[in-house]
């Protein structure tokens, strides 16, 4: 049993994977419930949910996994691809764009490479 101030051991698998699940649920709700801003935000936010998706992913499988930067990759990839295609089939007015891929695919690497650059640094003990 763990205290208070020490943390669950399955809480980075628990956050990568509502994170997955909310990029899922974002992905198919249709274009009327997302709120608008006035600006075109659209590959940004596809950027920052495949980041995250790449951080939490890679901190919640070190301990698991020999090469957790691979299976993110190609877990990544297809499904940034599937949810793309998944649009497309889609009933309503949301379709699917390869430029969305090439935003969630760009926020994955650069998603990895900052998970690479802390997790070194968290295991020498200094902070990035």
């Amino acid at each position: 049993m763990t205290s208070p101030s020490t943390p669950s051991p399955h809480r980075d698998l628990v956050a990568a994977a509502l994170w997955t699940l909310g990029i899922g649920i974002a992905v198919v709700l249709p274009g009327s419930y997302i709120p608008g801003t006035g600006l075109d935000v659209d590959k940004l936010v596809h950027f920052a949910m495949f980041f995250g998706y790449a951080v939490l992913w890679v901190r919640a499988l070190r301990p698991r996994v020999r090469r957790p930067w691979l299976w993110v990759l190609v877990t990544g990839v297809v499904y940034s691809v599937g949810t793309e295609l998944l649009q497309t089939w889609l009933p309503d007015e949301r379709f699917g764009d390869p430029y969305d891929a090439l935003a969630d695919v760009t926020g994955l690497v650069l998603g990895l490479l900052f998970a690479a650059r802390h997790g070194r640094s968290r295991s020498r003990g200094t902070r990035y």
